[in-house]
C-alpha cells in the first residue's frame, strides 16, 4: 500500500459505533433519574461524518462509505474544523417542517452513485448530531457525554455554511422521574421517532454493545385487527 493511500485511509478511518441495548426498565429505576439524559431516537441510518486535513467522509453503522448518496452533507462536513468525527443520523427532513419524513423516502437516496436535484428537493437530507468523538483532532471519547455534548453544540453554533439548517444537534433533555419516562417514549410517535434513548450523564463513548451506559426504549407497534384471507 503506497504512503500516502495508507495515510488517506487513515484519515478516513470511522471511530467503532457504540450501540445501545433494550431498556431494562427495573434494573435503573433504583438510580438516579437526574444522572439520565433523554433524546430521541430518529427513524435514519446511523452514520459518522468526518473531517480530516482535506478530506471529509460519511460512512455507515455497516461500514459503508456513503459520501455519493449523501452529497449536501459532505459539504456540511468540509465546513467543520479539521480533526472533527461527528456520530449521529441520516435523516430526510425538509427545512421547514418540523418533523422528518419517513424512511421510506430515505430509502429513495441508498446506494445511489449521483442524485439529481428533483431527488434532492423531494427527499432532503439532514444530519442530527448524537455526539462528538473528535474535536480539534483529539479522541474526546473517553470524556463524560455531557461535556462531549456541550463541544457539540458549541461547534454547532459556531459552524459557517449556507445550508447550515442541514446539521443539528440532536434534542436532548434531563429524565426528572422514572414515571416521566414512558411519557417521553409515547411523544416519539408525535416527533416520528422510533422512541427515546436514555443515555448516562458521565458515559464515554465505547465501542459495541456495551450494557449500562445507554439504553433504547422503542415505541410499541401499532396493533390492527384483521382477516388475512390470503397471503
Amino acid at each position: 500500500l503506497p504512503a500516502n493511500e495508507g495515510e488517506q485511509r487513515s484519515k478516513s478511518t470511522p471511530y467503532p459505533f457504540f450501540l445501545a441495548s433494550p431498556i431494562e426498565v427495573h434494573r435503573l429505576q433504583d438510580t438516579n433519574p437526574d444522572d439520565w439524559l433523554v433524546e430521541w431516537k430518529w427513524d435514519g441510518i446511523r452514520g459518522q461524518l468526518i473531517h480530516r486535513g482535506d478530506g471529509t467522509f460519511l460512512w455507515s453503522r455497516g461500514e459503508e462509505l456513503v459520501n455519493e448518496s449523501f452529497p449536501e452533507l459532505i459539504s456540511i462536513g468540509e465546513a467543520l474544523a479539521d480533526g472533527t468525527v461527528l456520530d449521529g443520523e441520516v435523516i430526510c427532513w425538509k427545512e421547514e417542517d418540523p418533523i422528518p419524513l419517513g424512511f421510506d423516502q430515505l430509502q429513495r437516496r441508498l446506494g445511489r452513485k449521483q442524485v439529481g436535484n428533483q431527488l434532492k428537493r423531494e427527499c432532503p437530507i439532514r444530519f442530527i448530531a448524537y455526539d462528538l468523538l473528535e474535536h480539534k483532532g483529539e479522541d474526546i471519547r473517553q470524556d463524560p457525554i455531557s461535556k462531549r455534548k456541550q463541544h457539540l453544540s458549541e461547534l454547532i453554533r459556531e459552524l459557517k455554511h449556507p445550508e447550515q439548517w442541514r446539521l443539528q444537534q440532536s434534542q436532548h433533555w434531563p429524565l426528572k422521574t422514572w414515571e416521566e419516562l414512558d411519557q417521553h417514549r409515547q411523544g416519539a410517535r408525535r416527533k416520528q421517532a422510533e422512541g427515546v434513548m436514555l443515555k448516562h450523564r458521565t458515559s464515554p463513548y465505547l465501542g459495541g454493545r456495551k450494557r449500562g451506559f445507554w439504553w433504547k426504549y422503542k415505541l410499541d407497534p401499532m396493533d390492527l385487527d384483521a382477516v388475512l384471507l390470503y397471503a
